[in-house]
């Protein structure tokens, strides 16, 4: 690792691994180097290398990308693509001017990330706002990238997912209700991260963070769409949360189909007004006053598949 990297300032921390940043000595390239502690628990370990597999399946532009693995003295180490541009919520917050076809332009990322990963029999288990972050090309153009691969599961073709995982505020019902999932589960969750960009806050969640109360929210389906939030926003956007937000998988969209959704295909279906003032005032108050703590922008790097025991319902099984 020294011979190739000279690294640099520590980025980021967290329970099981540190995030340094580090430069290619040969390209000049700066890249983020995950140093995760070898856990003497075979399990652990178990864990941290099905994650590891999975990262180095996948080359996408919307995906994070693992550029090489060492193991050494008692570490992995992993050098991550540099993510320059933080988390969402920071991005908007810092924007003057917002709009419908910017998210427009983010449900494309993340949908194109989510069509990649299903046609590598990937399911992600836990796409959220703070899984999503954005890098800037150097044109100025920002694009967003899928990080945070500790839940995700290689699935076979027509396997049924038994695990009871991921975030309460974006888990889909199938999963809540135990009756076995596919991949459609990240379809759901990229519809409750749109409708959080239009709206400023999840269609289901509760103030005291009681994941009981979410899943009751959830498996009922109501949630607004008529509230004066929702007046300038097009009737096009509204219907694809309602595709997206399915509760009966088999009649969900794939990913394919929301990709081909005119309003995330073509420029003209999305609004072009103006939605800083509300939304962003609205998610920042939402992510203030939750119980729930975001992690911003490279912090998330540091979370492995160690981090995840919090994101584990039930007495499930392991796939």
């Amino acid at each position: 690792l020294n011979d190739l990297y000279e690294i640099g300032n520590q980025i980021s921390s967290g329970n099981f691994a540190t995030v340094r940043l580090c430069r290619n000595k040969n390209t000049n390239v700066y890249s983020a180097v995950k140093r995760i502690d070898m856990q003497e628990n075979s399990d652990d370990m178990i864990k941290v290398k099905k994650e590891v597999e999975i990262l180095k399946k996948m080359n996408h532009a919307n995906i994070i990308k693992l550029v090489e693995e060492f193991e050494m003295n008692g570490y992995f180490y992993l050098v991550m693509e540099l993510i320059t541009d933080g988390d969402i919520i920071s991005t908007i917050m810092n924007s003057k001017y917002y709009s419908e076809q910017d998210v427009s332009g983010m449900v494309h990322n993340v949908m194109s990330g989510i069509l990649y990963l299903h046609s590598i029999n990937i399911v992600h288990r836990d796409i959220k706002m703070e899984n999503v972050l954005v890098q800037k090309n150097r044109n100025g153009l920002k694009k967003l990238k899928i990080c945070d691969f500790g839940l995700a599961t290689i699935i076979a073709n027509n396997e049924i997912l038994k695990t009871v995982c991921g975030t309460p505020n974006y888990m889909a019902p199938e999963i809540i209700l135990q009756v076995g999932y596919g991949n459609k589960v990240d379809v759901w969750s990229v519809g409750i991260f749109m409708y959080i960009l239009l709206y400023g806050s999840p269609p289901f969640h509760s103030r005291s963070n009681d994941f009981n109360k979410i899943f009751e929210n959830v498996i009922v389906g109501k949630y607004d769409l008529n509230s004066t939030t929702w007046e300038s926003v097009s009737e096009e956007a509204k219907t694809l949360i309602t595709m997206l937000l399915e509760p009966n998988p088999t009649n969900r969209m794939t990913a394919e189909e929301a990709l081909s959704y005119p309003w995330v295909s073509k420029d003209q279906f999305a609004r072009n007004i103006n939605l800083r003032p509300t939304i962003g005032n609205k998610l920042q108050k939402y992510y203030r006053n939750s119980a729930y703590v975001m992690k911003k922008g490279n912090n998330v790097l540091a979370n492995t598949a160690l981090d995840k025991e919090s994101n584990y319902f039930e007495k499930a099984q392991n796939e």
